[in-house]
């Protein structure tokens, strides 16, 4: 192993002899180690058919995430209303930053180096259960964070003045506060929930049945 290599491979060990999962120290190493990567593998991988074939078909969703991610961690908050002139979403502001000419471009690129590899992992993790007959069941969460790439792209399917819960019931005396917005059914509606559609299709790929 390089100096590096053996750097992250102690402190890979010292993290898993803690009695308790340290999450914030976890991610950061993780995200230390993808930014590695990143330097060494992205002229590559982005120059390669598999990656240009995974860009293409998700990059309704890819390049609006990656730019979130990039105006989060720069303000340090994703409270997008805090973003000044990125705080109302804008599709031509969206291909700017993806553009590789852009001064930000690597801190967004990342993000899709990064995606491209979840989606390869899981992707072959699913095709190695079904090679052992095992179907793989995934679970699609019914509510989102008001503070989200969804909200912020679309924020007239979502009622932000309200939040989601759930009544008082055997397990809360005094009811739930979820605290996820409202969804706007109606506008939904007029589209045949293709918001929602979307969300499904993406969850096919990887699952042979779902729990909402």
């Amino acid at each position: 192993l390089s100096e590096k290599g053996k750097e992250y491979k102690e402190q890979k060990e010292a993290l898993n002899q803690l009695d308790f999962i340290d999450y914030e120290e976890v991610i950061k190493l993780k995200w230390r180690y993808i930014q590695q990567l990143y330097k060494k593998q992205k002229e590559e991988l982005f120059n390669s058919d598999e990656y240009k074939t995974f860009y293409e078909e998700n990059k309704e969703w890819l390049k609006p995430y990656a730019v979130f991610c990039f105006l989060r961690d720069k303000y340090h908050t994703s409270d997008y209303n805090l973003w000044e002139e990125d705080r109302v979403y804008n599709s031509k502001r969206i291909d700017q930053y993806c553009q590789p000419k852009h001064k930000n471009y690597e801190d967004i690129a990342i993000h899709f180096f990064t995606q491209y590899h979840l989606d390869k992992q899981l992707s072959d993790s699913v095709k190695y259960l079904h090679e052992k007959g095992i179907a793989i069941k995934g679970d699609i969460p019914i509510g989102v964070n008001k503070n989200s790439v969804d909200v912020w792209v679309q924020p007239e399917l979502f009622d932000c003045s309200g939040c989601a819960g759930a009544p008082p019931d055997y397990f809360a005396k005094t009811g739930q506060i979820w605290g996820f917005p409202i969804y706007n059914w109606n506008l939904m509606e007029k589209d045949n929930y293709a918001w929602w559609e979307k969300r499904f299709k993406k969850m096919a790929r990887h699952f042979d049945a779902y729990r909402i």
